[in-house]
């Protein structure tokens, strides 16, 4: 009997842990722009690429302040050059999965404060090179110019944000993230250092998945 009673003690305490946490958990949309670029000690004269960054995130609440964002999103990344009179563009759109630490700064009013950092995985989805000149463009498969780049990329993730609450479960964000690439996607032979660099600026909406 007191095994039977301890056992129902863990696992009650179990549930009301697992149902609070549910009941703490949040969807994020958001959308806004990725100025992105490529970084490394074999990159020269590269220019910025502006493209789009989707996506939804779900928070778990680990405490009042902190936070854990799963988050999963389409980013446009790359960059611009120009060699020779020839604009060129590398274009790389990548599903981006992001697990990141939140955390928010205690405030009295409606508007929240927070910061985020955590790990990035980059899967990608495109990779085109084009090439324009005196009205006359051309655009082909990286593999086809000769730029082999790996299916996946890790990185770092900074940012920080505010929540503006309001009257009703919905609330709104707006966030400023920096993405590193810890390592080079040159997938050649001969791999030079290549990495990526992201900076986003996104704004979201946010409503609770469960009642507290």
């Amino acid at each position: 009997m007191r095994l039977f009673t301890r056992t129902m003690a863990v696992l009650s305490t179990a549930l009301l842990g697992a149902t609070g946490l549910a009941a703490q958990t949040t969807l994020g949309l958001h959308a806004g722009a990725s100025i992105a670029t490529l970084g490394g000690s074999d990159v020269s004269d590269a220019s910025s690429r502006t493209g789009l960054n989707v996506g939804a995130a779900l928070t778990f609440d680990l405490s009042p302040n902190l936070g854990l964002q799963l988050g999963a999103g389409y980013v446009q990344k790359g960059a611009t050059a120009t060699e020779q009179g020839v604009s060129i563009e590398f274009a790389l759109d990548y599903i981006e999965v992001p697990l990141l630490l939140r955390i928010a700064v205690p405030t009295t009013g409606t508007i929240t404060p927070h910061f985020l950092v955590g790990p990035a995985l980059g899967i990608k989805t495109k990779c085109e090179a084009s090439g324009s000149s005196q009205g006359a463009s051309v655009t082909v498969k990286c593999s086809d110019a000769g730029a082999e780049l790996k299916s996946t990329d890790i990185g770092g993730m900074v940012g920080a944000g505010l929540d503006i609450g309001t009257a009703g479960p919905v609330s709104f964000s707006v966030d400023a993230l920096y993405n590193l690439g810890f390592s080079s996607i040159d997938d050649t032979s001969d791999p030079g250092d290549v990495k990526n660099r992201a900076f986003s600026i996104l704004v979201g909406a946010s409503f609770p998945l469960g009642l507290k």
